[in-house]
């Protein structure tokens, strides 16, 4: 009896998923240029590599529902400048989409399907400090969509966004996310995806690097309630000047957590975290933890066991970066010291992080010094510190710190500059 009834589950998760026409090998349409703008339902095809060097117009956007996209193979080609803001394939409130056999290269992002507005997140990240922020995912729109067998090569900001109920991302390589020029704090994702009953598997994720203190993430799961995640191959090509690589990035909510297993991930600061159910996972050459650890209790991963970490090798295989771990608040001070500015000074509150009253103190004064040298993210904490979780005997207190790290970064800099004049005069 309990096996019909798996059968039977399994059977109408297979029909909801392809509970529209599936078209065979011919193709009903062919995509002759780009920009172009998909209106019928229908097999979509390229019989020809596509250019576009325009920098602001997304190349191809699905405006239709019950839609199977088959690159055959071809290459959609954009700008492949720092600076664009074209996307390769758009798709707003869709369902019942295939995207599949394509090669996509030199966009803002790859691959996007989405609600009508993006969330100011995908941009800007939020708070990761305040320990009781917990997320409630509404549901998507878009469902049932299914990426498959593409390559997305030199993304700036993102290889594949999707915010959708019901997907599946499977056999497709994302090579050299970033870096990104429109945003001096930028994330370089390989997948940023949101949304419950989910598929991200056997997949290929190479990032190139982010900008200013933002990270490098693989994989990121928002949501992910009856998601899995699993034999995935995650590479990072260096570490971050300011920020942290992330392989695995995964934040649920109270009512479930994803299964993530059997995935690989070289050159991370943190392998995993911080939620989800996490078994045979490997992770070579680490430089901070194999689990991302969060304060709050409530939530956390769950091992399941036969998770392997190997922690970085002293050679750093080439990386380049800083591969210490940033969080070592010993050591954000100190870059700080050797090199005051905005972005060692948000590192710094990085790396002080969440937690109790005093450590939350140091991590907003922190954010004050930041604030000082301009630091956009900073700026925004420190305009509205109450609704960023921090208290006013929090602030009062922080400010005293902010004041002294100040005068210490300010004494260091006249030390550091008279020798310097002494250095000269000697020669």
């Amino acid at each position: 009896m309990k096996s019909k009834h798996i059968i039977i589950s399994c059977a109408v998760l297979i029909e909801s998923l392809f509970s529209y026409k599936i078209y065979g090998g011919k193709c009903d349409y062919i995509i002759s240029s780009i920009p172009f703008v998909i209106k019928h339902s229908g097999k979509w095809c390229l019989n020809q590599n596509m250019y576009t060097p325009i920098s602001d117009y997304d190349a191809i956007i699905i405006q239709a529902n019950n839609v199977i996209l088959d690159g055959n193979g071809y290459l959609l080609k954009g700008p492949g400048t720092s600076t664009t803001l074209s996307r390769g394939i758009v798709a707003y409130n869709r369902q019942n989409i295939i995207v599949k056999n394509i090669i996509i290269d030199g966009f803002y992002i790859g691959i996007l399907f989405a609600d009508n507005s993006l969330p100011s997140d995908t941009l800007i990240p939020i708070n990761y400090f305040i320990s009781n922020s917990i997320y409630n995912f509404s549901q998507s729109k878009p469902k049932n969509i299914i990426i498959q067998n593409v390559a997305i090569e030199s993304s700036i900001m993102q290889g594949i966004y999707i915010k959708a109920y019901n997907f599946i991302i499977k056999n497709s390589r994302i090579i050299g996310v970033g870096p990104n020029s429109n945003s001096p704090h930028s994330f370089a994702t390989g997948i940023y995806s949101e949304g419950n009953l989910c598929s991200i598997e056997s997949n290929t994720i190479s990032l190139g690097y982010a900008t200013g203190n933002g990270e490098n993430v693989g994989i990121a799961l928002y949501g992910g309630i009856d998601c899995r995640i699993k034999n995935n191959h995650i590479i990072f090509a260096r570490w971050p000047m300011w920020g942290r690589n992330f392989g695995i990035w995964s934040k649920s909510s109270r009512s479930g957590h994803p299964v993530i297993e059997n995935n690989f991930i070289r050159g991370a600061h943190y392998a995993l975290g911080p939620f989800g159910l996490f078994s045979g996972n490997i992770a070579v050459n680490l430089s901070c933890a194999f689990f991302v650890q969060r304060k709050n209790k409530a939530n956390q991963f769950f091992d399941l066991g036969k998770n392997v970490a190997v922690m970085q090798s002293s050679v750093n295989e080439g990386m380049g970066g800083n591969s210490i771990c940033p969080d070592n608040r010993v050591y954000a001070a100190y870059r700080f010291i050797v090199n005051p500015g905005a972005f060692s000074a948000y590192s710094a509150a990085m790396a002080w992080g969440e937690g109790g009253e005093e450590t939350l103190i140091e991590t907003y004064a922190w954010f004050l010094v930041a604030s000082y040298y301009k630091h956009e993210l900073a700026l925004n904490i420190v305009n509205n510190p109450f609704a960023n979780g921090y208290s006013e005997n929090v602030v009062s207190k922080a400010k005293i710190i902010a004041d002294k790290i100040f005068i210490s970064g300010i004494l260091v800099n006249i030390f550091m500059r008279l020798i310097m004049l002494d250095i000269l005069r000697l020669h």
